[in-house]
């Protein structure tokens, strides 16, 4: 039997599978989640593809209009 270690990217996709957001869209480059005051993880928004730090109001205006503070989720795979 061999061992298999979890990636980031299998570990990022099973947070989002077992706590999943209440809800989420895409707005520009990022991922936008509202978790619904479920916990940080679940109401951070995240990179889809490349973004310019000049798309980061973007996102936060996105989070605002949810009433949740900025918050964003980085990744090891993430760059601007």
């Amino acid at each position: 039997m061999t061992d298999a270690l979890l990636t980031c990217a299998d570990f990022a996709t099973a947070m989002e599978a077992t706590w999943p957001p209440l809800s989420r869209h895409s707005t520009g480059p990022w991922i936008i989640r509202n978790g619904g005051g479920a916990g940080k993880r679940v109401s951070a928004a995240s990179a889809q593809g490349a973004w310019r730090p000049a798309d980061i109001p973007l996102a936060e205006a996105a989070m605002q209009a949810l009433a949740q503070p900025p918050l964003f989720a980085i990744w090891p795979w993430d760059s601007a």
